[in-house]
């Protein structure tokens, strides 16, 4: 039977979470459409254009589309999300991200991602919880709350690792097709240009996006490949660029400079995946020891416990 006192704790929480979900789908809206409104006044189309793929319907392609929104609204923020926005720059600087993520994702946009997906996820953790007892809707709301919160941050370091792991991938041969470059006889910036245009890959976007930015003259050509090289924050790489902006500078030879380069990020590349499939034993020893040695075990000795129990 239900009392008044367990009808309250039922229904405080869950008037709360829908109260904040009300009102966080409201403000929302309300950005939206002010957004909206500003970017049909201004008549500026500069942000469609910039970006004309398709967009991803997982938690980046959000990040984008919350980042072009935060852009479109000019309102001024308050001093708590500046403080949380400058903490989230910081880490967001720290992440190998590719360069058009990199240009195009703001702090700003990751914060509200986050807080809307927590009061989202939050809401629906305490709808599930009442379904059972007021203490597992205030579990359900912290922990879809957490969970929210903390999801535009976990797809950032899950693409950061995925980042990571393609270049050591292709440095190698991205190496190797810029000395043959150079050997047949092509100049650095056109050797560069065939790699980023005849291969595919995200280290070919990156060295097409770093090069568009010194041939229409935004950076400097050492400017844009230090910047291709930090968005990786890969030392190894940063050494080679290090290497090749000296070579370009005082004209000595970059193909053999490059040939080096790539013979040390190919052994690298190697001794990694050989470190991984060392590893692969010790962590097949987790389920192994969890999930099928318990099941063997009672296999082969449940018939003997079986018989020991009906012999006393």
């Amino acid at each position: 039977m239900i009392t008044p006192l367990s009808f309250l704790l039922i229904a405080t929480p869950l008037s709360a979470a829908g109260a904040g979900g009300l009102l966080g789908f409201a403000w929302m809206r309300h950005m939206y459409k002010q957004a909206q409104r500003k970017y049909v006044a201004s008549k500026s189309l500069e942000l469609s254009q910039q970006d004309a793929r398709p967009q991803s319907k997982d938690l980046i392609g959000l990040l984008v589309r919350q980042a072009k929104v935060c852009a479109l609204s000019e309102s001024a923020q308050p001093s708590g999300e500046s403080r949380a926005c400058g903490a989230i720059k910081r880490w967001w600087d720290q992440q190998s991200v590719p360069l058009e993520l990199k240009r195009s994702i703001t702090p700003k946009a990751i914060l509200r991602t986050s807080l809307m997906l927590a009061s989202v996820f939050g809401a629906l953790g305490c709808l599930i919880g009442c379904m059972f007892t007021a203490e597992l809707a205030c579990v359900g709301l912290v922990l879809g709350f957490l969970g929210g919160f903390s999801a535009p941050f976990r797809a950032v370091a899950q693409t950061a690792q995925q980042h990571r792991d393609q270049l050591e991938a292709q440095l190698p041969e991205m190496l190797e097709v810029i000395s043959l470059g150079m050997r047949s006889g092509l100049s650095f910036d056109r050797s560069f240009q065939l790699y980023a245009e005849h291969f595919e890959g995200v280290l070919a976007a990156d060295c097409a996006s770093a090069q568009r930015m010194w041939t229409m003259g935004l950076l400097s050509r050492e400017e844009a490949l230090r910047d291709l090289a930090t968005s990786y924050h890969s030392a190894a790489f940063e050494r080679t660029v290090e290497a090749m902006i000296r070579a370009l500078r005082f004209g000595l030879s970059m193909s053999k400079v490059l040939e080096e380069a790539a013979a040390q990020a190919r052994a690298m590349y190697r001794s990694r995946i050989e470190e991984q499939v060392a590893k692969a034993p010790v962590k097949m020893m987790i389920p192994t020891g969890v999930l099928i040695l318990p099941a063997m075990l009672l296999l082969v000795l449940g018939p003997v416990l079986l018989e020991l129990m009906q012999g006393f």
